[in-house]
């Protein structure tokens, strides 16, 4: 069964999720400076 979450929770969440995506766009943005794509991670 289904939880519903508290608001304060909810707002904790968005806040992770927001902070998660800056830093995943940061290191993306790294890596493709540093001439890595992502194909070249997984080889």
């Amino acid at each position: 069964m289904a939880q519903a979450l508290s608001e304060e929770e909810f707002q904790r969440m968005q806040a992770q999720l927001l902070e998660l995506r800056t830093n995943n766009y940061q290191l993306s943005d790294e890596l493709r400076k540093n001439g890595v794509g992502s194909r070249g991670i997984a080889e």
